[in-house]
Protein backbone atom coordinates (compact mmCIF):
# COMPACT_ATOMS: atom_id res chain seq x y z
CA UNK A 1 0.00 0.00 0.00
CA UNK A 2 2.90 2.11 0.93
CA UNK A 3 5.04 1.51 -1.94
CA UNK A 4 1.81 2.01 -4.59
CA UNK A 5 1.37 5.53 -2.83
CA UNK A 6 4.55 6.39 -3.52
CA UNK A 7 4.50 5.67 -7.10
CA UNK A 8 1.41 7.61 -7.65
CA UNK A 9 3.07 10.64 -5.82
CA UNK A 10 6.24 9.81 -8.33
CA UNK A 11 4.26 9.70 -11.27
CA UNK A 12 2.27 12.90 -10.42
CA UNK A 13 5.57 14.51 -9.61
CA UNK A 14 6.87 13.43 -13.20
CA UNK A 15 3.75 14.73 -15.12
CA UNK A 16 4.18 17.70 -12.86
CA UNK A 17 7.79 18.48 -14.22
CA UNK A 18 6.71 17.37 -18.11
CA UNK A 19 3.75 19.97 -18.07
CA UNK A 20 6.25 22.45 -16.72
CA UNK A 21 9.04 22.12 -19.13
CA UNK A 22 6.45 22.58 -21.63
CA UNK A 23 5.04 25.66 -20.68
CA UNK A 24 8.32 26.97 -20.42
CA UNK A 25 9.49 25.75 -24.21
CA UNK A 26 5.94 27.46 -25.05
CA UNK A 27 6.82 30.92 -23.09
CA UNK A 28 10.45 30.73 -24.96
CA UNK A 29 8.88 30.20 -28.59
CA UNK A 30 6.25 32.80 -27.67
CA UNK A 31 9.10 35.20 -27.20
CA UNK A 32 11.10 33.89 -29.70
CA UNK A 33 8.21 34.68 -32.28
CA UNK A 34 7.74 37.98 -30.44
CA UNK A 35 10.93 39.00 -31.34
CA UNK A 36 11.61 38.00 -34.72
CA UNK A 37 8.17 39.65 -35.40
CA UNK A 38 8.25 42.93 -37.64
CA UNK A 39 7.73 45.75 -34.63
CA UNK A 40 4.53 47.65 -34.90
CA UNK A 41 5.08 51.50 -34.17
CA UNK A 42 2.78 53.66 -34.22
CA UNK A 43 4.09 56.87 -36.26
CA UNK A 44 4.47 56.55 -40.17
CA UNK A 45 6.93 54.15 -41.13
CA UNK A 46 9.32 54.62 -44.17
CA UNK A 47 9.91 51.98 -46.19
CA UNK A 48 12.27 51.12 -47.64
CA UNK A 49 14.10 53.60 -45.03
CA UNK A 50 16.22 56.01 -46.48
CA UNK A 51 19.48 57.81 -45.86
CA UNK A 52 18.42 61.43 -44.25
CA UNK A 53 19.91 64.20 -46.61
CA UNK A 54 22.77 65.65 -44.45
CA UNK A 55 22.60 69.14 -44.06
CA UNK A 56 25.31 71.88 -42.51
CA UNK A 57 23.41 75.19 -40.68
CA UNK A 58 24.05 77.14 -37.64
CA UNK A 59 23.18 76.37 -33.95
CA UNK A 60 22.46 78.67 -31.37
CA UNK A 61 25.93 79.28 -30.27
CA UNK A 62 26.84 80.32 -33.62
CA UNK A 63 28.35 77.51 -34.45
CA UNK A 64 28.85 75.26 -37.54
CA UNK A 65 26.01 72.06 -36.96
CA UNK A 66 26.41 68.93 -39.34
CA UNK A 67 23.70 66.55 -38.93
CA UNK A 68 25.88 63.99 -39.46
CA UNK A 69 28.04 64.58 -36.05
CA UNK A 70 24.93 63.30 -34.34
CA UNK A 71 25.38 59.61 -36.07
CA UNK A 72 25.15 57.13 -33.27
CA UNK A 73 22.32 58.91 -31.35
CA UNK A 74 18.01 58.99 -32.45
CA UNK A 75 17.14 62.16 -34.25
CA UNK A 76 14.01 64.18 -33.55
CA UNK A 77 13.90 66.69 -35.95
CA UNK A 78 11.41 69.47 -36.46
CA UNK A 79 11.21 72.45 -38.49
CA UNK A 80 9.26 75.34 -37.06
CA UNK A 81 9.60 79.28 -36.35
CA UNK A 82 10.31 80.85 -33.03
CA UNK A 83 7.23 83.39 -33.75
CA UNK A 84 4.55 80.17 -34.17
CA UNK A 85 0.97 80.56 -32.42
CA UNK A 86 0.09 77.21 -31.77
CA UNK A 87 1.52 74.20 -33.78
CA UNK A 88 5.72 74.72 -32.84
CA UNK A 89 5.41 75.63 -29.03
CA UNK A 90 2.53 72.25 -28.92
CA UNK A 91 5.23 69.93 -30.81
CA UNK A 92 8.20 70.95 -28.55
CA UNK A 93 6.15 70.76 -25.42
CA UNK A 94 4.97 67.03 -26.26
CA UNK A 95 8.88 66.53 -27.55
CA UNK A 96 10.00 67.75 -24.02
CA UNK A 97 7.35 64.66 -22.73
CA UNK A 98 9.08 62.18 -24.71
CA UNK A 99 12.93 63.24 -23.79
CA UNK A 100 11.45 63.04 -19.88
CA UNK A 101 10.09 60.38 -20.04
CA UNK A 102 13.08 58.73 -21.60
CA UNK A 103 14.89 58.83 -18.14
CA UNK A 104 18.63 57.90 -18.85
CA UNK A 105 18.21 57.09 -22.15
CA UNK A 106 17.44 60.73 -22.97
CA UNK A 107 20.69 61.27 -23.52
CA UNK A 108 20.87 58.71 -26.61
CA UNK A 109 18.41 61.15 -28.43
CA UNK A 110 18.42 64.55 -29.73
CA UNK A 111 15.81 66.64 -30.56
CA UNK A 112 17.01 69.38 -33.36
CA UNK A 113 14.76 72.48 -34.38
CA UNK A 114 15.09 73.87 -37.47
CA UNK A 115 13.38 77.25 -38.41
CA UNK A 116 11.50 77.87 -41.40
CA UNK A 117 11.67 81.77 -40.86
CA UNK A 118 15.40 82.79 -41.07
CA UNK A 119 14.02 86.48 -41.17
CA UNK A 120 13.68 86.77 -37.71
CA UNK A 121 14.89 83.51 -36.04
CA UNK A 122 18.66 84.31 -35.31
CA UNK A 123 20.83 82.20 -33.58
CA UNK A 124 20.31 84.09 -30.27
CA UNK A 125 16.67 84.52 -30.59
CA UNK A 126 16.23 80.07 -30.84
CA UNK A 127 18.18 80.04 -28.04
CA UNK A 128 16.12 82.04 -26.14
CA UNK A 129 13.10 80.08 -27.66
CA UNK A 130 13.97 76.74 -26.46
CA UNK A 131 15.28 77.34 -23.48
CA UNK A 132 11.77 77.54 -21.23
CA UNK A 133 10.88 74.46 -22.84
CA UNK A 134 13.73 72.84 -20.67
CA UNK A 135 15.28 70.02 -22.89
CA UNK A 136 17.65 67.68 -21.28
CA UNK A 137 20.50 67.59 -23.09
CA UNK A 138 19.46 70.54 -24.48
CA UNK A 139 17.74 70.99 -28.17
CA UNK A 140 19.52 72.27 -30.86
CA UNK A 141 18.26 75.10 -32.65
CA UNK A 142 19.45 75.97 -36.06
CA UNK A 143 18.90 78.85 -38.18
CA UNK A 144 20.62 79.93 -41.50
CA UNK A 145 20.59 82.19 -44.51
CA UNK A 146 17.14 81.67 -46.84
CA UNK A 147 19.66 79.74 -49.25
CA UNK A 148 21.44 77.47 -46.67
CA UNK A 149 17.66 76.80 -45.70
CA UNK A 150 15.68 76.66 -48.79
CA UNK A 151 17.65 73.35 -49.79
CA UNK A 152 17.05 71.57 -46.89
CA UNK A 153 13.33 72.49 -46.97
CA UNK A 154 13.07 71.27 -49.99
CA UNK A 155 14.86 67.91 -49.13
CA UNK A 156 12.45 67.04 -46.13
CA UNK A 157 9.71 68.25 -48.15
CA UNK A 158 9.00 70.72 -45.59
CA UNK A 159 5.91 73.09 -46.90
CA UNK A 160 7.08 76.79 -45.98
CA UNK A 161 4.79 79.89 -47.03
CA UNK A 162 4.93 83.09 -45.33
CA UNK A 163 1.36 84.94 -45.28
CA UNK A 164 0.66 88.49 -43.98
CA UNK A 165 -1.34 88.25 -40.66
CA UNK A 166 -2.86 91.52 -38.34
CA UNK A 167 -1.30 91.95 -34.93
CA UNK A 168 2.34 92.29 -33.93
CA UNK A 169 4.06 89.40 -35.99
CA UNK A 170 3.48 90.78 -38.97
CA UNK A 171 3.06 87.74 -40.39
CA UNK A 172 2.81 84.33 -40.05
CA UNK A 173 4.46 81.11 -41.49
CA UNK A 174 2.40 77.88 -42.80
CA UNK A 175 4.73 75.11 -42.55
CA UNK A 176 4.36 71.47 -42.17
CA UNK A 177 4.70 70.13 -39.48
CA UNK A 178 5.95 66.30 -39.29
CA UNK A 179 8.12 65.50 -36.14
CA UNK A 180 11.01 63.25 -38.78
CA UNK A 181 12.81 60.53 -36.71
CA UNK A 182 15.86 59.75 -37.39
CA UNK A 183 17.63 56.32 -36.32
CA UNK A 184 21.54 55.67 -35.31
CA UNK A 185 22.71 55.10 -38.58
CA UNK A 186 21.20 58.52 -39.88
CA UNK A 187 18.50 56.72 -41.95
CA UNK A 188 14.80 58.31 -42.43
CA UNK A 189 12.50 55.60 -40.05
CA UNK A 190 9.48 57.45 -39.18
CA UNK A 191 7.16 60.29 -39.63
CA UNK A 192 4.93 61.51 -36.95
CA UNK A 193 2.14 64.10 -37.97
CA UNK A 194 1.37 66.94 -35.07
CA UNK A 195 -1.27 65.87 -32.66
CA UNK A 196 0.56 62.51 -32.60
CA UNK A 197 0.35 61.67 -28.28
CA UNK A 198 4.10 62.19 -26.87
CA UNK A 199 3.12 58.27 -25.57
CA UNK A 200 2.79 57.04 -29.07
CA UNK A 201 6.35 58.64 -30.11
CA UNK A 202 8.00 57.44 -26.96
CA UNK A 203 6.86 54.10 -28.15
CA UNK A 204 8.85 54.01 -31.24
CA UNK A 205 11.88 55.81 -29.63
CA UNK A 206 12.21 52.86 -27.25
CA UNK A 207 11.88 50.50 -30.06
CA UNK A 208 14.58 52.03 -32.45
CA UNK A 209 16.77 52.40 -29.51
CA UNK A 210 16.54 48.70 -28.84
CA UNK A 211 17.49 48.29 -32.38
CA UNK A 212 14.19 47.15 -34.06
Amino acid sequence: MRNGQLGRRRRVGLWLGLAGAALLLVAAAAWRLQLLAPPRFQGELLQPPAQAPDFRLTDTRGRSFDLASLRGKVVLLYFGYTTCPDVCPTTLSDLRQVQERLGADARRVRVLFVTVDPERDTAARMAGYLEPFGFEPAAIGLTGSPGQLQPVWKEYGVYVHKRQAAGAATYLVDHSSYVYLIDPRGQLRLLFSFGTRPEAMLHDVRLILAGR
